[in-house]
């Protein structure tokens, strides 16, 4: 699964990141409940990193 959501992550992110990063953290926050912790952990992270 988490290789499968980095891939999504980077294929909408790369082209346009300013355009599409409101969008990402706006469906990050409405799967908050749907996913386990662990998982919206590692996806903050990947923003973390991309933010850099």
């Amino acid at each position: 699964m988490a290789s499968t959501i980095s891939e999504c992550h980077q294929s909408s992110v790369i082209p346009s990141v300013p355009s599409s990063h409101s969008s990402i953290s706006i469906a990050g926050d409405s799967n908050d409940t749907e996913k386990p912790p662990d998982e919206n952990s590692k996806i903050r992270l990947f923003m973390g990193i991309l933010k850099k």
